[in-house]
Protein backbone atom coordinates (compact mmCIF):
# COMPACT_ATOMS: atom_id res chain seq x y z
CA UNK A 1 0.00 0.00 0.00
CA UNK A 2 1.33 3.48 -1.33
CA UNK A 3 -0.03 6.45 0.88
CA UNK A 4 1.25 9.38 -0.83
CA UNK A 5 0.52 12.76 0.59
CA UNK A 6 0.02 15.69 -1.82
CA UNK A 7 0.06 19.30 -0.02
CA UNK A 8 -0.83 22.43 -1.76
CA UNK A 9 -1.14 20.94 -5.60
CA UNK A 10 -3.05 21.04 -8.35
CA UNK A 11 -6.09 18.18 -7.67
CA UNK A 12 -6.56 15.94 -10.32
CA UNK A 13 -8.22 13.40 -8.60
CA UNK A 14 -11.41 13.82 -9.95
CA UNK A 15 -13.13 12.30 -6.76
CA UNK A 16 -11.74 15.06 -4.73
CA UNK A 17 -13.00 17.60 -6.74
CA UNK A 18 -15.51 20.47 -5.65
CA UNK A 19 -14.53 21.26 -2.25
CA UNK A 20 -12.66 24.65 -1.45
CA UNK A 21 -9.28 25.59 -1.40
CA UNK A 22 -8.55 24.54 2.02
CA UNK A 23 -10.34 21.37 1.74
CA UNK A 24 -8.61 19.94 -1.15
CA UNK A 25 -5.33 21.41 -0.27
CA UNK A 26 -4.09 17.85 0.67
CA UNK A 27 -5.45 14.65 0.32
CA UNK A 28 -4.56 11.19 0.96
CA UNK A 29 -4.16 8.66 -2.10
CA UNK A 30 -4.54 4.70 -1.37
CA UNK A 31 -3.72 2.26 -4.09
CA UNK A 32 -3.78 -1.13 -3.43
CA UNK A 33 -1.78 -3.68 -5.42
CA UNK A 34 -4.21 -6.25 -7.31
CA UNK A 35 -7.48 -4.69 -6.03
CA UNK A 36 -10.05 -3.76 -8.49
CA UNK A 37 -11.39 -1.41 -5.54
CA UNK A 38 -8.81 2.36 -5.09
CA UNK A 39 -9.84 3.56 -2.10
CA UNK A 40 -9.93 6.90 -1.38
CA UNK A 41 -9.86 9.05 1.20
CA UNK A 42 -10.55 12.50 0.35
CA UNK A 43 -10.83 15.52 3.20
CA UNK A 44 -13.53 17.85 1.17
CA UNK A 45 -16.66 16.77 -0.78
CA UNK A 46 -17.83 15.71 -3.70
CA UNK A 47 -20.46 17.96 -5.47
CA UNK A 48 -23.94 18.08 -4.93
CA UNK A 49 -26.39 16.56 -7.47
CA UNK A 50 -24.20 13.63 -9.19
CA UNK A 51 -25.90 12.68 -12.43
CA UNK A 52 -26.72 8.94 -13.00
CA UNK A 53 -23.96 8.39 -15.32
CA UNK A 54 -21.08 9.49 -12.80
CA UNK A 55 -23.11 7.48 -10.03
CA UNK A 56 -23.13 4.53 -12.37
CA UNK A 57 -18.86 4.87 -13.04
CA UNK A 58 -18.77 3.76 -9.13
CA UNK A 59 -20.02 0.44 -9.71
CA UNK A 60 -16.99 -1.28 -8.44
CA UNK A 61 -17.79 0.49 -4.57
CA UNK A 62 -21.64 -0.38 -4.67
CA UNK A 63 -23.34 -4.40 -4.92
CA UNK A 64 -26.85 -4.85 -6.61
CA UNK A 65 -29.65 -3.19 -4.74
CA UNK A 66 -32.05 -6.32 -4.92
CA UNK A 67 -29.59 -9.18 -4.39
CA UNK A 68 -26.37 -7.24 -2.92
CA UNK A 69 -24.18 -9.09 -5.51
CA UNK A 70 -21.55 -7.60 -7.51
CA UNK A 71 -21.77 -6.05 -10.68
CA UNK A 72 -20.18 -6.07 -14.39
CA UNK A 73 -19.41 -3.47 -16.59
CA UNK A 74 -19.40 -3.63 -20.09
CA UNK A 75 -16.06 -2.89 -20.02
CA UNK A 76 -14.99 -6.18 -17.89
CA UNK A 77 -17.05 -8.38 -19.97
CA UNK A 78 -15.40 -7.57 -23.22
CA UNK A 79 -12.32 -8.19 -21.85
CA UNK A 80 -12.97 -11.21 -20.73
CA UNK A 81 -14.29 -12.01 -24.68
CA UNK A 82 -11.06 -11.10 -26.31
CA UNK A 83 -9.12 -12.82 -23.79
CA UNK A 84 -10.70 -15.74 -24.54
CA UNK A 85 -12.85 -16.59 -21.75
CA UNK A 86 -15.44 -18.58 -23.78
CA UNK A 87 -13.73 -20.11 -26.30
CA UNK A 88 -11.39 -23.75 -26.71
CA UNK A 89 -12.62 -26.48 -24.93
CA UNK A 90 -15.46 -27.01 -22.30
CA UNK A 91 -12.74 -27.79 -19.62
CA UNK A 92 -10.65 -25.11 -20.46
CA UNK A 93 -13.72 -22.23 -20.59
CA UNK A 94 -15.12 -24.36 -16.98
CA UNK A 95 -11.36 -23.81 -15.77
CA UNK A 96 -11.43 -20.19 -16.65
CA UNK A 97 -14.97 -18.90 -15.45
CA UNK A 98 -14.66 -20.68 -12.26
CA UNK A 99 -13.50 -17.99 -10.23
CA UNK A 100 -16.28 -15.61 -11.26
CA UNK A 101 -19.12 -18.10 -11.04
CA UNK A 102 -20.17 -17.19 -7.78
CA UNK A 103 -19.31 -13.52 -7.37
CA UNK A 104 -21.22 -12.63 -10.71
CA UNK A 105 -23.70 -15.27 -12.01
CA UNK A 106 -27.78 -14.72 -11.36
CA UNK A 107 -29.49 -17.99 -10.23
CA UNK A 108 -30.43 -19.21 -13.45
CA UNK A 109 -27.46 -18.70 -15.31
CA UNK A 110 -25.70 -20.35 -12.42
CA UNK A 111 -27.49 -23.37 -12.85
CA UNK A 112 -26.46 -23.50 -16.58
CA UNK A 113 -23.14 -22.58 -15.44
CA UNK A 114 -23.27 -25.78 -13.07
CA UNK A 115 -24.32 -28.28 -16.13
CA UNK A 116 -21.94 -27.15 -18.03
CA UNK A 117 -19.36 -28.18 -15.26
CA UNK A 118 -21.40 -31.67 -15.26
CA UNK A 119 -20.53 -32.09 -18.83
CA UNK A 120 -16.78 -30.64 -18.62
CA UNK A 121 -16.36 -34.24 -17.10
CA UNK A 122 -18.30 -36.31 -19.65
CA UNK A 123 -16.69 -34.37 -22.44
CA UNK A 124 -13.68 -32.41 -21.74
CA UNK A 125 -12.72 -31.39 -25.10
CA UNK A 126 -15.78 -30.07 -26.77
CA UNK A 127 -16.20 -26.56 -27.14
CA UNK A 128 -19.40 -24.84 -25.52
CA UNK A 129 -21.32 -24.24 -28.95
CA UNK A 130 -20.60 -28.50 -28.89
CA UNK A 131 -22.23 -28.90 -25.45
CA UNK A 132 -25.40 -26.51 -26.23
CA UNK A 133 -26.35 -28.09 -29.68
CA UNK A 134 -25.40 -31.82 -28.12
CA UNK A 135 -28.28 -30.93 -25.60
CA UNK A 136 -30.70 -29.49 -27.69
CA UNK A 137 -32.95 -31.98 -28.32
CA UNK A 138 -33.44 -33.37 -24.89
CA UNK A 139 -33.99 -29.92 -23.82
CA UNK A 140 -36.58 -29.39 -26.89
CA UNK A 141 -38.65 -32.74 -25.08
CA UNK A 142 -38.80 -31.17 -22.06
CA UNK A 143 -39.89 -27.39 -23.34
CA UNK A 144 -42.52 -28.98 -25.15
CA UNK A 145 -44.17 -31.20 -22.38
CA UNK A 146 -43.90 -28.03 -20.23
CA UNK A 147 -45.72 -26.05 -22.90
CA UNK A 148 -48.10 -28.65 -24.09
CA UNK A 149 -50.80 -27.90 -21.43
CA UNK A 150 -50.33 -24.06 -21.45
CA UNK A 151 -51.31 -24.34 -25.36
CA UNK A 152 -53.63 -26.21 -24.99
CA UNK A 153 -55.84 -23.98 -21.61
CA UNK A 154 -55.13 -21.06 -24.47
CA UNK A 155 -56.74 -22.78 -27.27
CA UNK A 156 -59.87 -23.57 -25.49
CA UNK A 157 -59.92 -19.71 -23.35
CA UNK A 158 -59.61 -18.50 -27.39
CA UNK A 159 -63.30 -20.02 -27.91
CA UNK A 160 -64.51 -17.95 -25.48
CA UNK A 161 -63.43 -14.77 -27.62
CA UNK A 162 -65.44 -12.47 -29.61
CA UNK A 163 -65.78 -13.66 -32.95
CA UNK A 164 -63.28 -11.74 -34.92
CA UNK A 165 -60.62 -12.16 -32.45
CA UNK A 166 -61.50 -15.98 -31.85
CA UNK A 167 -60.53 -16.19 -35.75
CA UNK A 168 -57.81 -14.30 -35.71
CA UNK A 169 -56.57 -16.22 -32.64
CA UNK A 170 -56.84 -19.54 -34.02
CA UNK A 171 -55.15 -18.90 -36.75
CA UNK A 172 -52.32 -17.29 -35.21
CA UNK A 173 -51.92 -20.66 -32.63
CA UNK A 174 -51.87 -22.53 -36.36
CA UNK A 175 -48.10 -20.40 -37.01
CA UNK A 176 -47.25 -21.38 -33.41
CA UNK A 177 -47.92 -24.96 -33.41
CA UNK A 178 -45.97 -24.84 -36.78
CA UNK A 179 -42.92 -23.04 -35.10
CA UNK A 180 -43.24 -25.68 -32.23
CA UNK A 181 -43.00 -28.58 -34.47
CA UNK A 182 -40.22 -26.48 -36.50
CA UNK A 183 -42.20 -26.44 -39.26
CA UNK A 184 -41.39 -23.35 -42.42
CA UNK A 185 -43.62 -20.26 -42.60
CA UNK A 186 -44.14 -18.09 -44.80
CA UNK A 187 -43.02 -14.55 -43.29
CA UNK A 188 -42.41 -11.04 -44.69
CA UNK A 189 -39.17 -9.83 -44.49
CA UNK A 190 -39.04 -7.00 -41.49
CA UNK A 191 -36.28 -4.20 -41.31
CA UNK A 192 -36.72 -3.87 -38.47
CA UNK A 193 -36.26 -7.24 -36.69
CA UNK A 194 -33.10 -7.87 -38.84
CA UNK A 195 -31.42 -4.99 -37.41
CA UNK A 196 -32.01 -5.95 -33.85
CA UNK A 197 -31.17 -9.78 -34.15
CA UNK A 198 -28.32 -8.70 -36.03
CA UNK A 199 -26.84 -6.00 -34.06
CA UNK A 200 -26.98 -8.43 -30.68
CA UNK A 201 -25.77 -11.04 -32.30
CA UNK A 202 -22.58 -8.77 -33.46
CA UNK A 203 -21.64 -8.49 -29.48
CA UNK A 204 -20.10 -12.20 -29.90
CA UNK A 205 -18.03 -11.05 -33.00
CA UNK A 206 -14.32 -9.78 -32.19
CA UNK A 207 -13.10 -10.28 -35.88
CA UNK A 208 -12.52 -6.64 -37.14
CA UNK A 209 -13.13 -6.94 -40.42
CA UNK A 210 -16.49 -8.98 -39.79
CA UNK A 211 -17.40 -5.65 -37.79
CA UNK A 212 -17.52 -3.67 -39.84
CA UNK A 213 -18.94 -5.53 -42.24
CA UNK A 214 -21.63 -5.95 -40.01
CA UNK A 215 -22.15 -2.31 -39.30
CA UNK A 216 -21.94 -1.38 -42.82
CA UNK A 217 -24.57 -4.04 -43.53
CA UNK A 218 -26.90 -2.09 -40.66
CA UNK A 219 -25.83 1.32 -41.86
CA UNK A 220 -27.35 0.56 -45.50
CA UNK A 221 -30.94 -1.41 -43.87
CA UNK A 222 -31.53 1.56 -41.90
CA UNK A 223 -31.16 4.38 -44.40
CA UNK A 224 -27.79 6.19 -42.52
CA UNK A 225 -25.82 5.94 -45.38
CA UNK A 226 -25.73 8.32 -48.22
CA UNK A 227 -25.84 7.09 -51.91
CA UNK A 228 -21.96 8.07 -52.74
CA UNK A 229 -21.93 5.48 -49.66
CA UNK A 230 -23.79 2.38 -50.60
CA UNK A 231 -21.90 2.82 -54.01
CA UNK A 232 -18.21 2.83 -51.99
CA UNK A 233 -19.22 0.27 -49.93
CA UNK A 234 -20.79 -2.33 -52.94
CA UNK A 235 -17.91 -1.43 -54.48
CA UNK A 236 -15.79 -2.20 -51.73
CA UNK A 237 -17.57 -5.63 -51.49
CA UNK A 238 -18.98 -6.66 -54.56
CA UNK A 239 -16.39 -5.00 -56.81
CA UNK A 240 -19.62 -3.12 -58.30
CA UNK A 241 -20.92 0.08 -59.03
CA UNK A 242 -24.45 0.10 -58.73
CA UNK A 243 -26.66 2.10 -61.38
CA UNK A 244 -29.23 2.74 -58.34
CA UNK A 245 -27.97 3.50 -55.11
CA UNK A 246 -31.10 2.51 -53.40
CA UNK A 247 -31.05 -0.11 -51.59
CA UNK A 248 -33.32 -2.15 -53.52
CA UNK A 249 -34.34 -5.89 -52.85
CA UNK A 250 -32.11 -7.58 -55.15
CA UNK A 251 -29.00 -5.01 -53.48
CA UNK A 252 -30.22 -6.51 -50.06
CA UNK A 253 -30.37 -9.93 -51.13
CA UNK A 254 -26.81 -9.26 -52.69
CA UNK A 255 -25.13 -7.82 -49.22
CA UNK A 256 -26.42 -10.64 -47.19
CA UNK A 257 -25.55 -13.49 -49.38
CA UNK A 258 -22.09 -11.58 -48.83
CA UNK A 259 -22.28 -11.10 -44.86
CA UNK A 260 -23.77 -15.05 -44.89
CA UNK A 261 -20.40 -16.11 -46.67
CA UNK A 262 -18.20 -13.93 -44.18
CA UNK A 263 -20.03 -15.16 -41.25
CA UNK A 264 -19.69 -18.84 -42.14
CA UNK A 265 -16.74 -18.65 -43.12
CA UNK A 266 -15.46 -17.19 -39.65
CA UNK A 267 -17.15 -19.55 -37.92
CA UNK A 268 -20.56 -17.19 -36.88
CA UNK A 269 -23.34 -19.64 -37.49
CA UNK A 270 -26.26 -17.88 -35.90
CA UNK A 271 -24.95 -14.58 -38.20
CA UNK A 272 -25.27 -16.72 -41.37
CA UNK A 273 -28.26 -18.09 -40.55
CA UNK A 274 -29.80 -14.94 -39.65
CA UNK A 275 -28.60 -13.61 -43.26
CA UNK A 276 -30.12 -17.05 -45.27
CA UNK A 277 -33.88 -16.68 -43.21
CA UNK A 278 -33.43 -12.97 -44.23
CA UNK A 279 -32.96 -13.61 -47.97
CA UNK A 280 -35.42 -16.54 -48.03
CA UNK A 281 -37.99 -14.04 -46.88
CA UNK A 282 -37.02 -10.93 -48.89
CA UNK A 283 -37.57 -13.73 -52.13
CA UNK A 284 -40.51 -14.91 -50.52
CA UNK A 285 -39.62 -18.37 -49.30
CA UNK A 286 -41.05 -20.20 -46.42
CA UNK A 287 -38.31 -20.33 -43.37
CA UNK A 288 -37.56 -22.22 -40.59
CA UNK A 289 -38.75 -19.66 -37.19
CA UNK A 290 -37.83 -21.28 -33.50
CA UNK A 291 -40.96 -20.78 -31.51
CA UNK A 292 -39.85 -17.22 -29.31
CA UNK A 293 -41.57 -16.09 -26.12
CA UNK A 294 -40.98 -12.86 -26.75
CA UNK A 295 -42.34 -12.74 -29.68
CA UNK A 296 -45.58 -14.78 -28.83
CA UNK A 297 -46.57 -12.24 -25.69
CA UNK A 298 -45.82 -9.53 -28.68
CA UNK A 299 -48.33 -11.10 -31.14
CA UNK A 300 -50.42 -11.93 -28.87
CA UNK A 301 -50.76 -8.71 -27.07
CA UNK A 302 -51.46 -7.46 -30.82
CA UNK A 303 -54.02 -9.39 -31.45
CA UNK A 304 -56.32 -8.81 -28.56
CA UNK A 305 -54.77 -5.12 -27.99
CA UNK A 306 -58.41 -3.68 -28.55
CA UNK A 307 -60.45 -6.24 -26.94
CA UNK A 308 -62.27 -4.94 -23.53
CA UNK A 309 -60.41 -6.86 -20.45
CA UNK A 310 -62.47 -9.70 -20.53
CA UNK A 311 -61.95 -12.83 -18.22
CA UNK A 312 -60.72 -14.83 -21.28
CA UNK A 313 -58.28 -11.87 -22.64
CA UNK A 314 -56.48 -11.42 -18.77
CA UNK A 315 -56.06 -15.42 -18.40
CA UNK A 316 -54.58 -15.94 -21.92
CA UNK A 317 -52.42 -13.16 -21.46
CA UNK A 318 -51.39 -14.51 -17.82
CA UNK A 319 -50.43 -17.87 -19.16
CA UNK A 320 -48.82 -16.28 -22.01
CA UNK A 321 -46.34 -15.03 -19.49
CA UNK A 322 -46.23 -18.14 -17.48
CA UNK A 323 -44.33 -20.43 -20.71
CA UNK A 324 -41.52 -21.36 -20.23
CA UNK A 325 -38.26 -18.69 -21.02
CA UNK A 326 -34.57 -18.45 -21.24
CA UNK A 327 -35.01 -16.62 -17.98
CA UNK A 328 -36.47 -19.34 -15.66
CA UNK A 329 -36.08 -22.58 -17.58
CA UNK A 330 -32.44 -24.14 -18.22
CA UNK A 331 -34.42 -25.68 -21.14
CA UNK A 332 -35.41 -22.64 -22.92
CA UNK A 333 -31.88 -20.84 -23.05
CA UNK A 334 -30.43 -23.99 -24.28
CA UNK A 335 -32.45 -23.92 -27.02
CA UNK A 336 -32.24 -20.09 -27.72
CA UNK A 337 -28.69 -20.47 -27.64
CA UNK A 338 -27.81 -23.53 -30.01
CA UNK A 339 -26.00 -22.73 -32.72
CA UNK A 340 -24.45 -20.11 -30.98
CA UNK A 341 -20.76 -18.60 -30.98
CA UNK A 342 -18.65 -19.16 -27.83
CA UNK A 343 -18.59 -15.32 -27.14
CA UNK A 344 -22.37 -14.94 -27.61
CA UNK A 345 -22.92 -17.92 -24.97
CA UNK A 346 -20.67 -16.04 -22.45
CA UNK A 347 -22.64 -12.65 -23.40
CA UNK A 348 -26.03 -14.61 -22.38
CA UNK A 349 -24.14 -16.16 -19.19
CA UNK A 350 -22.69 -12.54 -17.61
CA UNK A 351 -24.64 -10.13 -19.28
CA UNK A 352 -27.90 -10.28 -16.62
CA UNK A 353 -25.06 -8.97 -13.90
CA UNK A 354 -24.08 -5.55 -15.53
CA UNK A 355 -24.49 -2.63 -13.75
CA UNK A 356 -27.62 -1.14 -14.91
CA UNK A 357 -29.35 2.12 -13.21
CA UNK A 358 -32.33 1.15 -11.87
CA UNK A 359 -35.51 3.77 -11.54
CA UNK A 360 -36.78 3.55 -8.23
CA UNK A 361 -39.95 5.24 -9.50
CA UNK A 362 -40.12 3.77 -13.02
CA UNK A 363 -39.82 6.43 -16.21
CA UNK A 364 -42.87 4.69 -17.37
CA UNK A 365 -44.66 6.54 -14.24
CA UNK A 366 -42.82 9.74 -14.50
CA UNK A 367 -40.08 8.56 -12.42
CA UNK A 368 -37.09 11.41 -13.13
CA UNK A 369 -33.06 10.31 -14.24
CA UNK A 370 -31.61 11.61 -10.95
CA UNK A 371 -29.29 10.75 -8.29
CA UNK A 372 -32.33 10.89 -5.74
CA UNK A 373 -34.33 8.18 -8.22
CA UNK A 374 -31.40 6.18 -9.62
CA UNK A 375 -30.13 3.23 -7.92
CA UNK A 376 -27.58 0.57 -8.87
CA UNK A 377 -28.42 -2.95 -9.80
CA UNK A 378 -28.19 -5.47 -12.14
CA UNK A 379 -29.09 -5.94 -15.55
CA UNK A 380 -30.92 -9.21 -14.83
CA UNK A 381 -33.44 -7.96 -11.82
CA UNK A 382 -33.70 -4.51 -13.20
CA UNK A 383 -35.12 -6.11 -16.53
CA UNK A 384 -37.49 -8.57 -14.45
CA UNK A 385 -38.84 -5.96 -12.26
CA UNK A 386 -40.14 -3.93 -14.97
CA UNK A 387 -42.38 -1.25 -13.83
CA UNK A 388 -43.58 -3.18 -10.73
CA UNK A 389 -43.76 -1.33 -7.70
CA UNK A 390 -40.71 -1.24 -5.58
CA UNK A 391 -42.32 -2.43 -2.74
CA UNK A 392 -43.48 -5.28 -4.34
CA UNK A 393 -39.63 -6.37 -5.79
CA UNK A 394 -38.57 -5.93 -2.52
CA UNK A 395 -40.41 -8.56 -0.81
CA UNK A 396 -38.58 -11.21 -2.95
CA UNK A 397 -35.36 -10.09 -1.24
CA UNK A 398 -33.76 -10.00 2.47
CA UNK A 399 -33.84 -6.90 3.65
CA UNK A 400 -30.32 -7.12 4.62
CA UNK A 401 -29.33 -6.55 0.91
CA UNK A 402 -30.80 -3.33 0.76
CA UNK A 403 -29.18 -2.13 4.32
CA UNK A 404 -25.47 -3.46 2.46
CA UNK A 405 -26.31 -1.66 -0.28
CA UNK A 406 -27.08 1.82 1.90
CA UNK A 407 -23.61 0.95 3.97
CA UNK A 408 -21.83 1.25 0.67
CA UNK A 409 -23.77 4.49 -0.26
CA UNK A 410 -22.12 5.92 3.29
CA UNK A 411 -18.89 4.26 2.55
CA UNK A 412 -18.92 6.72 -0.92
CA UNK A 413 -19.96 9.62 1.00
CA UNK A 414 -16.88 9.01 3.70
CA UNK A 415 -14.24 8.73 0.79
CA UNK A 416 -15.41 12.38 -0.86
CA UNK A 417 -16.85 10.35 -3.75
CA UNK A 418 -20.51 11.33 -3.13
CA UNK A 419 -22.38 14.51 -1.73
CA UNK A 420 -24.18 13.09 1.04
CA UNK A 421 -27.54 14.64 0.66
CA UNK A 422 -27.27 12.86 -2.25
CA UNK A 423 -26.70 9.68 -0.55
CA UNK A 424 -29.86 10.78 1.98
CA UNK A 425 -31.92 12.17 -0.93
CA UNK A 426 -31.36 8.42 -2.82
CA UNK A 427 -32.22 6.33 0.28
CA UNK A 428 -35.10 8.64 1.44
CA UNK A 429 -36.66 7.28 -1.94
CA UNK A 430 -36.00 3.39 -1.39
CA UNK A 431 -37.29 3.63 1.87
CA UNK A 432 -40.75 5.53 0.79
CA UNK A 433 -41.20 3.84 -2.87
CA UNK A 434 -39.82 0.39 -0.88
CA UNK A 435 -41.84 0.67 2.33
CA UNK A 436 -39.31 -0.04 4.29
CA UNK A 437 -36.84 1.85 6.94
CA UNK A 438 -33.13 1.41 6.75
CA UNK A 439 -30.40 2.16 9.13
CA UNK A 440 -28.66 6.04 8.24
CA UNK A 441 -27.63 6.77 11.35
CA UNK A 442 -24.34 7.61 10.33
CA UNK A 443 -25.07 8.96 7.44
CA UNK A 444 -27.45 11.48 9.08
CA UNK A 445 -24.34 12.28 11.92
CA UNK A 446 -21.72 13.51 9.14
CA UNK A 447 -24.22 15.33 7.78
CA UNK A 448 -25.02 17.15 11.27
CA UNK A 449 -20.95 17.44 11.49
CA UNK A 450 -20.80 19.06 8.18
Amino acid sequence: MKIIPIINTEIKNNACKGGNVSQNSAYIYLSVLNKPIIDTVCFGVAPQGMSAKSFKKLYRYMVDLYSAGDMLSDAMLNKMKKRGFFKGSISEVVSKLRPYKEKYLEPMELKVFEVIEKEACKTPDITITELFNGLFYKSLKEIEHEQKPLFDHMRALGGELPADYAKKFAEYMAIVDKKVKGEPIQREFSKKEFIYKLTKLANGVTDNSLKTMIKNVIACFEGNVQENKIKQIFRRLFHMKPDNPQLTDALKVKMLDELMETASSKGHKRIARLCDDSIKMLSGVPVYVPFSNKAFTYDITKILNDLPETRAKIEIMATARALPNSASSIDALILKFRDSEPNLIGDRLFSPSLVSVEHLLPQSEGGATNIANCALARRGPNSRRGSEPLHITLQKFPKKNQQKYVNRLIMLVKRGLMHPEDALAQIETIEQLGHISLNKSKLLRIIQEY
